[in-house]
């Protein structure tokens, strides 16, 4: 009696863990396809793969930034910390949940993640031949400066 009674319950968490998993897959899902053409890839996978609360993104916005637009952002629990006129864009730091929510708004065009990016000469030494160049004008780190 007791056995048959732990296969109930064993199975009602298999099958709750098995529903919680397809509405996983399903959210990631409708993310991936809500975000299609509006997000950059790379926040696409922060979001897919990170446990953190919070993300920064930068939103390209349609026309110039307003406080309509910043008062909707903070409906969202946006906080903008940096506006970028140049670009259109606002720099924002939100709950990663509200990021589908933000895509649906009609004044953002488009999403990147905001992260520190780091220069590196690895590709573009070799691939515009300057090593080449370099070397056969006999250029050293000693001569640039």
């Amino acid at each position: 009696m007791v056995s048959n009674r732990n296969s109930k319950v064993g199975l009602r968490i298999l099958g709750l863990a098995a529903a919680l998993a397809a509405a996983f897959t399903l959210s990631a899902n409708a993310f991936a396809s809500q975000g299609r053409g509006k997000c950059d890839d790379c926040l696409a996978h922060q979001l897919l793969t990170s446990k953190s609360a919070r993300v920064s993104v930068i939103i390209r916005i349609a026309g110039k930034s307003s406080k309509v637009y910043e008062t909707r952002l903070a409906a969202l629990g946006g906080d903008v910390y940096r506006h970028l006129p140049i670009i259109n864009s606002l720099a924002l730091s939100l709950p990663s949940k509200n990021v589908s929510r933000l895509l649906r708004l009609s004044f953002v065009r488009h999403l990147s993640l905001d992260e520190r990016v780091e220069k590196t000469d690895l590709f573009t030494v070799p691939s515009s031949r300057a090593d080449t160049a370099c070397s056969s004008m006999e250029l050293t780190a000693a001569k640039w400066g």
